[in-house]
């Protein structure tokens, strides 16, 4: 039953699905690996010299041919990456059968691009109510009618919110290509069928990877400022922050296959996946 599901089985069946078919996994963390990396060595910086810069030292980064739109814009592309190559492992080791290495990229980069798109509309939507308040309360603070004890309760409110969602929404992309399909909405429909009398269990777990994938990646940042900052002379820095970055990257994407992945079977308990199209 959906009420009685085990985390713990979950994260053994996740483990199963990465390292059963060890060609598969090595394949497609290489391309998270690969892809993103390709992506930054088109610029300047690509060994994140300038993304470190750009925290460690303002001046560094003016100094750079970088801008930070290009930055951001390199981030966005690396994220759908990371994105595409996840769709395209959960259509490799979902379905019954397989579409071949070259089928299940294309696949997973076009169910990505949509996946973007949709969750960029819902943040905005599931923010916008708590955006608007925050304005409000900030220009009460700025009078000094209220204390800003209010701005916390609202941001904290917020950060329940998208993690919710999060959790009530976590299962479409597992849901959308264990089917091959590519329409989302039939997908976060399924998710939120599947979660729905666990929610808050699925919330507390995906909670806990994320705040370890949080603490990694701030231990990551700070070290690589740590390296860098008071020296315009990137030599074994640059190698030594790039190295680390590739092994923080590998870790957290076979932690997400992993989490994704277990949850999805442990969920869906082997049911009809092509029911819901």
């Amino acid at each position: 039953m959906m009420h009685g599901i085990s985390m713990r089985s979950a994260w053994n069946q996740g483990v199963a699905l990465l390292f059963g078919d060890r060609r598969t996994a090595a394949i497609y963390l290489g391309l998270a690996l690969v892809i993103p990396f390709l992506l930054f060595s088109i610029h300047d910086g690509s060994n994140f010299r300038t993304f470190f810069a750009l925290i460690a030292d303002q001046g560094v980064f003016a100094a750079s041919s970088e801008t930070p739109w290009t930055i951001l814009s390199l981030f966005l592309f690396s994220s759908i990456a990371y994105v595409g190559v996840a769709f395209a492992w959960w259509n490799a080791v979902l379905p019954a059968s397989r579409d071949g290495v070259i089928g299940e990229v294309m696949y997973g980069l076009v169910a990505a691009l949509i996946s973007v798109i949709i969750a960029f509309a819902m943040y905005v939507t599931i923010n916008l109510p708590f955006a608007l308040m925050m304005a409000m309360v900030a220009t009460a603070i700025e009078s000094g009618s209220i204390s800003p004890l209010p701005m916390l309760v609202i941001g904290l409110l917020n950060a329940m919110a998208l993690l919710w969602f999060n959790a009530r929404l976590c299962m479409a992309g597992p849901a959308m290509a264990a089917t091959g399909g590519l329409n989302p909405f039939p997908a976060l429909a399924r998710s939120w069928r599947l979660t729905g009398q666990a929610q808050w269990r699925i919330f507390f777990y995906l909670l806990l990877f994320q705040l370890i994938g949080l603490g990694v990646m701030a231990l990551f940042i700070t070290a690589g400022v740590g390296l860098i900052v008071g020296t315009y002379d990137f030599g074994w820095q640059d190698r030594v922050i790039t190295l680390g970055w590739m092994l923080v990257e590998l870790a957290l994407m076979a932690l997400y296959l992993i989490v994704s992945g277990g949850l999805y079977r442990e969920l869906a308990n082997d049911t009809d996946v092509t029911a819901f199209e």
